[in-house]
């Protein structure tokens, strides 16, 4: 699952992106980010540290909370 809420900004399942991080460059800050941590995960193409939510429902409140959706 791969959901763009706002432009810029990525909801991903952990599975998801465990499986894109494997292709990333060793230089990624990411590269050796444990993604099994949490379910879903928010990341953003401006490079800001990779958010991890216990539920979809979880994140998109803090999304509308931060005031990137509405």
């Amino acid at each position: 699952m791969l959901r763009e809420p706002a432009p810029g900004v990525f909801l991903q399942t952990k599975e998801d992106i465990m499986s894109d991080q494997r292709d990333w460059h060793e230089y990624d800050e990411s590269k050796n980010v444990d993604f099994s941590l949490y379910p879903i995960w928010l990341t953003t193409d401006d490079g800001q540290t990779p958010q991890g939510f216990e539920s979809l429902k979880e994140a998109m409140r803090w999304l509308k909370e931060e005031g990137i959706i509405i």
